[in-house]
């Protein structure tokens, strides 16, 4: 095998029904592995304001049960003004981390 057939197997194992359970917001999040290029356009978003780039982060990447997003850019003023900015960023962090073999292992 060769390295990108490697790195191809690899990418295909990581969980895509990762969840988070959000009991303050009654709701499970699901999410995706994410690809460098999807994390570098957040990361470019969060250069020009950390804050702000945490609601895209949820935009983008919060997903429910089906696989389709929970939020759209109409939500972003909502979630930058009406949600608790410390659960906002956990659940925002937790969306940006990429599982580990050892966390995929133990589903």
């Amino acid at each position: 095998m060769s390295i990108i057939d490697n790195m191809r197997e690899h990418w295909a194992s990581l969980d895509t029904q990762n969840s988070k359970e959000v009991p303050e917001w009654k709701t499970t999040i699901y999410k995706q592995p994410m690809n460098l290029q999807q994390k570098g356009k957040l990361f470019k978003k969060m250069e020009v304001d950390a804050i702000e780039g945490l609601a895209y982060v949820l935009i983008h990447l919060a997903l429910d049960e089906k696989g389709e997003p929970l939020f759209t850019l109409e939500n972003k003023q909502f979630l930058m003004t009406k949600t608790d900015p410390d659960l906002l960023s956990e659940v925002a962090t937790w969306l940006m981390q990429t599982p580990t073999q050892k966390d995929i292992k133990k589903k």
